[in-house]
């Protein structure tokens, strides 16, 4: 399972009930996808309510997304990028866009600490900005802020890992290259033992340097 890996699942998007004279009909197949085994038999209004309220969500939620990402403080810009996944899919696209300007933006401030955090929120961004928000974090003068990058890895386009992991690999601060080392699994197989042979050699030279 990917580090920070948070399950891709979706609040229920309500099929449009039929009307029939000006009043709204539940089929069996319907009402069996909302009751509860055990509890008793869910009323056509509860129903009602119940889809009114989750088309209601589905239009808030978007926006409150969207406000959430323009909040100062930075947990509820984490939370709120979370909660991207959970939005309508046509409005999905939309928010990651917003939030790869957002993280681009951080990855830029002069504070280490909010550099840090942008950097965590990379595997909720587009697909297709995701190499270059990596790389620039991997490229980063902080250590902490290289070391948190190396796991958004997994997260890159395939044909790019191979490149990022040796970049890590190729680190001067061992938690770093350590951390790469844990990356390999990701990149594609043609490339594992290439790695492989690259991280073998820096053990090497590092086993030199100490007995020097």
């Amino acid at each position: 399972e990917p580090l920070f890996h948070i399950p891709e699942t979706q609040i229920r998007h309500t099929q449009r009930v039929e009307h029939h004279q000006g009043q709204g009909t539940i089929s069996a197949q319907d009402r069996d996808m909302y009751h509860i085994p055990g509890s008793p038999e869910i009323t056509d209004k509860a129903i009602f309510r119940y889809i009114r309220s989750n088309e209601r969500l589905n239009t808030l939620l978007p926006q409150l997304i969207e406000k959430g990402l323009e909040d100062d403080d930075r947990s509820v810009r984490h939370a709120a990028a979370q909660m991207i996944q959970y939005a309508p899919e046509n409005a999905q696209d939309i928010l990651k866009q917003k939030l790869a300007g957002f993280i681009e933006k951080g990855l830029d401030d002069d504070y280490s600490g909010i550099r840090y955090i942008a950097v965590q929120l990379i595997q909720y961004a587009p697909e297709d900005t995701r190499a270059d928000l990596i790389e620039k974090g991997l490229e980063d003068d902080d250590l902490n802020v290289r070391y948190i990058a190396v796991p958004m890895i997994q997260y890159a386009p395939e044909d790019t890992r191979a490149g990022f992991i040796e970049k890590g690999l190729e680190d001067d601060e061992y938690s770093v290259r350590r951390a790469a080392a844990e990356m390999i699994q990701y990149a594609p197989e043609d490339a594992q033992d290439i790695l492989k042979q690259i991280l073998a050699g820096f053990i090497e030279k590092g086993l030199e340097d100490d007995d020097s």
